[in-house]
């Protein structure tokens, strides 16, 4: 017997699965809020050059020059002309122009009235800092991803979710008092790894807990939770236009993170393959008491052929069969990551109204959810993964074509294709984590993910970059890019394994016998195929 025989026994998907899922919920949604708030916070704030702190040194340097150049003594000898990062002084009467450099500026307080840009004067020679800023974050979601596969399958879900958990609210509510621009990016930073340690750990806990057939209704909850940050994201950066005051409203609920030490239950699972038989009886035996159910197995006795071995990962490279499979889905992810925050960054930066189009792309990943549990547990992980990385590779081209092509005012239509784009890999992003946890057994499970989110955030460290290409009400560069991966990425998914309706692997032998499983079933398919083509001829 195999543990998931456990699961169902204790009840796959009941009152314990769903009071599980719905703690996970809520520190997803403080997640999404903090990863997106560059969209508003980062993206843009008019500026202009500040005359009145400049014009003292214009002078100066205005007269030296008419005195070098022995133009006597003119009284109304000068023009001035701003732009964003510059002063062109035109003196009167002569053919001269002087233009010096800003060197402090007036910002536009209409849109926003503070932000870290105006804080910290992220503008013309230092604008990139804006992109570093929101690298940075992701960069922290890369450093967490190494701490959860190098402590998660050693120390336990549940601490590794906590420390996280803690971390994430005491840094994203301490940015606020940020006092310079090093403070900003080194508590976003520290925001960054906290989300990754908080919310991968908690969702394997929830995936270890689930029985095969509801682990897409979990993942999609989890996600649609995503989705409902991104709302209220952008409800409270509508209304409260200074960063600070947005920073503490959306931090400090995070305060409810506490309790979870007390609410969040260790993985049973866990516990089984570390030998530890009494704790995950004694964790089987309280689910199956809150889900009504009476275990008759002593868990304890249920054998998952495997303890903990760091190098029961070499067997991966051993098979090319599961290296080639390992390969793709690194590369699936880290596509995912790039298309998807390239994306969603770009929509700051294109000339509509930021908070109409963001609430847009929150629906349309809604849907996306959605419909990803339909198709999901209908059709399978596979025609799900390939068919919502070709919309999206198509939508994003189409998307370029559109921008560089055709006439007239067509910003709409760009923003309509682009959200579509962003929907069909928000798409695969409900899958992906189910897909991946169900191709790889519990043994290096954490591993595994932990490799896969070290590539998605090198995906999205980059995203931001590719995003701040997005100039001049268009999405052309970034959308192409997307577009191409997307489509490389669709096709790379037909080589993996369809994994609905199997078992959660515990072990390589599992793995083994799922794959030749799924060959048998192949070869008999091709088998019958072939005879009916015969009779046909």
């Amino acid at each position: 017997m195999q543990f998931d025989d456990i699961v169902k026994e204790i009840g796959g998907f009941g009152r314990y699965q769903i009071v599980l899922v719905m703690l996970v919920m809520f520190p997803q949604i403080l997640i999404s809020i903090q990863a997106l708030l560059p969209v508003f916070i980062l993206s843009n704030h008019d500026h202009w050059c500040q005359i009145q702190l400049e014009k003292d040194a214009l002078k100066n340097n205005v007269t030296s020059y008419i005195e070098q150049n022995h133009f006597g003594d003119i009284k109304s000898y000068v023009t001035l002309n701003t732009s964003q990062c510059s002063v062109d002084v035109f003196i009167n009467g002569t053919n001269n122009t002087q233009t010096d450099v800003c060197s402090s500026w007036t910002y536009d307080t209409r849109e926003l009235t503070r932000s870290p840009i105006s804080d910290f004067n992220l503008v013309c020679d230092d604008a990139v800092l804006t992109q570093h800023a929101s690298m940075v974050f992701l960069g922290g979601n890369l450093f967490g991803s190494f701490m959860l596969g190098s402590v998660g399958d050693t120390w336990g879900r549940k601490i590794v979710m906590y420390i996280g958990a803690i971390l994430l609210f005491g840094s994203s509510l301490a940015n606020a008092w940020s006092v310079n621009y090093i403070m900003f990016v080194t508590l976003r930073f520290i925001s960054g790894a906290a989300t990754i340690s908080c919310i991968g750990s908690a969702m394997i806990i929830v995936f270890e807990s689930v029985d095969s057939d509801h682990r897409s209704h979990a993942a999609v909850a989890v996600e649609l939770a995503w989705c409902l940050g991104e709302v209220i994201l952008s409800g409270a950066a509508y209304f409260l236009r200074d960063w600070r005051q947005l920073q503490i409203a959306v931090s400090s609920p995070g305060v409810l993170l506490f309790l979870y030490w007390f609410l969040m239950p260790e993985s049973a699972r866990w516990f089984l393959s570390k030998g530890n038989g009494k704790e995950a009886m004694r964790i089987a035996q309280r689910a199956a008491r809150v889900n009504g159910k009476t275990i008759e197995i002593d868990i304890r006795k249920v054998n998952l052929q495997h303890h903990q071995s760091k190098h029961e990962i070499t067997p991966v490279f051993k098979s090319f069969r599961l290296l080639f499979r390992f390969t793709v889905v690194l590369i699936l992810w880290f596509v995912l990551a790039l298309s998807y925050y390239g994306l969603t960054f770009s929509v700051g930066r294109i000339g509509h109204n930021v908070y109409l189009d963001f609430i847009i792309y929150a629906v349309l990943e809604m849907v996306a959810y959605i419909s990803c549990l339909f198709i999901n547990t209908r059709f399978g992980r596979k025609p799900l993964n390939v068919g919502a990385f070709l919309l999206a590779g198509v939508a994003c081209v189409a998307s370029t074509m559109v921008s560089l092509y055709a006439g007239g005012d067509n910003g709409w239509l760009i923003i309509t294709l682009s959200a579509i784009g962003r929907m069909g890999v928000s798409t695969v992003f409900a899958n992906i984590f189910v897909y991946t946890s169900e191709l790889f057994p519990t043994t290096i499970r954490s591993f595994i993910l932990a490799v896969c989110n070290v590539f998605t955030r090198l995906g999205a460290v980059i995203a931001p970059y590719i995003s701040a290409m997005s100039t001049d009400n268009e999405l052309s560069n970034t959308s192409l890019t997307f577009g191409v991966l997307s489509l490389v990425a669709g096709v790379l998914s037909c080589f993996l394994p369809e994994t609905l309706n199997t078992k959660l692997p515990d072990s390589m032998e599992d793995i083994q016998t799922v794959t030749e499983n799924v060959d048998e079933h192949q070869t008999k398919t091709n088998q019958i195929s072939g005879g009916t083509s015969s009779q046909h001829s």
